[in-house]
């Protein structure tokens, strides 16, 4: 997360500095702007991707902890040995 923050960051930082330096008349600054806006953009998104994934592992980890578990009425055939394990498996996935 600290690196998807960081490059946040320098990209805020490219998009201040192409601005900074603009032109009304130089088309390439106005290329550097547009490209420096593109990855300010990606650059937010891997980082709430980054935040949105930490939040998701904290709350399977919580749950995990208390020992909450789908139960197995919910289910339907699959019973509860099945509603444990697809937990604990998609808490695996979205902690990795």
């Amino acid at each position: 997360m600290q690196k998807a923050l960081a490059s946040v960051d320098a990209a805020i930082q490219q998009l201040k500095t192409v601005r900074a330096g603009l032109s009304n008349s130089n088309s390439t600054r106005a290329e550097e702007i547009a490209q420096a806006k593109m990855q300010v953009e990606q650059a937010q998104t891997q980082a709430f991707e980054a935040m949105r994934s930490v939040l998701a592992q904290a709350i399977l980890l919580y749950f995990l902890q208390k020992g909450v578990y789908v139960h197995s009425s919910k289910l339907g055939a699959r019973g509860a040995t099945g509603a444990t394990a697809k937990f604990q498996q998609c808490a695996v996935l979205h902690m990795v």
